[in-house]
């Protein structure tokens, strides 16, 4: 990090302390993001616990149905561009008691919290990790 400092020192010279102001703006953007990733996370592990623990609650936005056919495909479009074949997709959706869990999950993530897009990319994520831990011959099944 210091390297970096000394050359936007060196930088500063001809542009009158820009380059300085650039570096602490990156300094503090990436601290930022880096806290809001990891209170994401935190969150997303809390919900699953409480989910684990028998809370099943539905986020606000199951009874509206535009919204509910929203959330679904960009979390279904989200898994598939991260490698889940869209029929494991076809079939989580379609089977009520994964769907059920899935959505319940959000509503638990949406208690702690969560905007509609966080929601969004925690299912898509938990999809993800639950395509990834599947067995070989599973993954076989489905992609044929």
């Amino acid at each position: 990090m210091s390297p970096l400092f000394i050359l936007s020192l060196v930088l500063a010279i001809p542009t009158m302390g820009l380059s300085v102001v650039a570096y602490a703006i990156y300094v503090i953007l990436k601290g930022y993001l880096s806290a809001k990733v990891r209170m994401h996370d935190a969150n997303v592990s809390r919900a699953l616990r409480k989910f684990d623990a028998g809370e099943k609650n539905d986020p606000s936005w199951v009874r509206d149905q535009s919204e509910s056919e929203i959330f679904w495909a960009v979390v279904q479009k989200f898994a598939a561009r991260k490698g889940v074949p869209t029929v494991y997709l076809s079939f989580m959706m379609g089977n009520e008691h994964e769907f059920n869990d899935l959505r319940f999950i959000a509503g638990a993530i949406e208690r702690e919290g969560a905007s509609f897009t966080e929601q969004q990319t925690a299912i898509g994520e938990l999809l993800v990790r639950q395509w990834n831990r599947q067995t070989d011959e599973v993954k076989l099944a489905f992609q044929s």
